[in-house]
């Protein structure tokens, strides 16, 4: 062989100055050149029980199966999907080829890859950009799975319901689970429907998405009880909470329920009294914050006119005026803080 003569292996051995044998070594190996791998290999202190046996098992393989072991070897990985789909020769054996190729492809994160290598295959296609969906729900991403399990076909149902909620796409949600249950007789569909209704509207009350503040919230799980689950009940609990008393007794006027038109009254009656005892509460502590500022006051007179008698002059500025102000506001701001929480709609 050339590679064995004196100029190639002088030249090896220069080479040896400008890099490490090992670098050299993968260098040849990643060429797919096992002859000159073996060169570099015979000029180093690799020992030959080490090399020999590696490059007469990559001998024997077949081309692409060979070529894929050295990418994972060099960690190559995207070369070496390239080589591992085209090593497929066994057409009984497909099917279990492709699943080792997706594993990998899941392995990696190369799903763009797999989706190029497979673009005419729609089959194998779809269940990449299914796989790529599954990982891109596991790092959060609901909105992109979302879009992703709905544009394979056919659509993968139950996965972008696992992925609207996640997002938080309730009315997404409902709409894939009534698709889901197409064939399914319509108590069965309330059934379920009733059942999700519930979850989903907890979670949202509990402040599961971030988007929204408490009151939207709390109309958002009002919305979705009454639509889906039925529950007119659930859902002007939820709007008292909001304290939307009136959009909840016209709910309930609209179904006939008289006893939840009480329950609304009654609740915007509760909230209007609390905050007026409240109010009343604030004024009597800021009455009494007055009387002992006035004493304070006379106290800060007194001192003055002695400070004034002993001949010191301007010793403490008076800023008694400042200071009132200053209380003032600061009473009127704590009596608005509690009304600003929400303001009382008419019943």
């Amino acid at each position: 062989s050339p590679l064995l003569g004196d100029r190639a292996q002088g030249s090896i051995q220069y080479l040896a100055f400008l890099a490490d044998y090992p670098l050299l070594f993968d260098t040849a190996l990643g060429m797919y050149d096992f002859d000159l791998a073996r060169a570099v290999a015979r000029n180093s202190q690799m020992d030959p029980k080490v090399y020999l046996p590696l490059l007469k098992r990559l001998r024997s393989l077949p081309e692409s199966t060979a070529k894929y072991e050295v990418d994972i070897r060099l960690e190559r990985f995207e070369s070496a999907l390239t080589h591992l789909v085209s090593s497929s020769t066994d057409e009984s054996a497909e099917d279990e080829h492709f699943a080792r190729c997706l594993f990998f492809i899941k392995k990696h994160k190369l799903h763009r890859l797999g989706l190029e290598l497979y673009e005419s295959d729609n089959i194998r296609k779809n269940e990449i950009m299914e796989s790529l969906a599954e990982r891109l729900l596991t790092e959060g991403q609901g909105q992109a799975a979302l879009s992703i399990f709905c544009i394979v076909g056919p659509t993968n149902l139950e996965g972008a319901m696992r992925a609207a909620q996640v997002c938080g796409e309730w009315k997404s949600f409902f709409s894939l689970l009534d698709e889901s249950m197409a064939n399914d007789i319509e108590e069965t569909k309330q059934i379920q429907r009733s059942y999700y209704a519930e979850d989903i509207a907890t979670e949202i009350a509990a402040g599961k998405d971030s988007s929204l503040d408490q009151r939207e919230a709390y109309a958002c799980a009002a919305r979705i009880l009454l639509d889906y689950g039925q529950d007119v009940i659930g859902a002007i609990d939820m709007l008292i909470k909001a304290h939307m008393w009136s959009e909840g007794r016209r709910i309930a006027r609209l179904n006939e329920r008289n006893d939840l038109v009480k329950k609304c009254i009654d609740a915007a009656s509760s909230y209007g009294q609390n905050c007026i005892e409240d109010f009343e509460m604030r004024s009597i502590e800021f009455a009494e914050t007055n009387v002992r500022y006035e004493k304070c006051l006379v106290l800060r007179k007194d001192a003055k006119r002695r400070e004034a008698v002993e001949g010191v002059e301007d010793a403490v500025p008076d800023d008694s005026g400042s200071m009132f102000s200053l209380a003032s506001n600061m009473s009127n701001t704590s009596v608005q803080s509690n009304m600003s929480g929400s303001s009382i709609s008419t019943v």
